[in-house]
């Protein structure tokens, strides 16, 4: 299995059908990959907003990856601090609950990753 196509992605419209496409950036011969297309079973409107929710979430994830890993040890010693300001006595708090979630949403993206790579180690052997 190959690597998805590059980054950014965008949403175009085919003039003649009204046919939703997501495509990646403008190649040197001034063409697009094209990644998907929503045929017209739904409304024109529903698979624009579709394909824009998609191209807005692939092209944010690896800054919002990137931010969630540089929140870590920020959020790790606000939250140790939190515990010192409420008394020695280890009782979960918001700050905590905030981590928790912080490192989980990471996680479950490493996972994502980590079964696309046995994926395409598998169609590789």
């Amino acid at each position: 299995m190959s690597e998805h196509t590059e980054m950014p992605w965008v949403v175009r419209q085919y003039k003649q059908t009204e046919m939703i496409r997501i495509a990646g950036p403008t190649k040197s011969n001034g063409k697009r990959d094209i990644i998907a297309v929503f045929p017209l079973m739904q409304k024109v409107e529903t698979n624009k907003a579709n394909a824009d929710f998609i191209v807005q979430a692939c092209n944010s994830h690896d800054d919002l990856l990137a931010a969630l890993l540089l929140c870590i040890p920020i959020m790790e010693a606000h939250t140790e601090a939190s515990h010192l300001i409420e008394g020695f006595a280890r009782k979960e708090n918001e700050d905590d609950r905030v981590l928790a979630k912080i490192k989980a949403t990471i996680k479950m993206v490493n996972t994502n990753n980590q079964h696309e790579n046995i994926r395409k180690e598998n169609d590789n052997g």
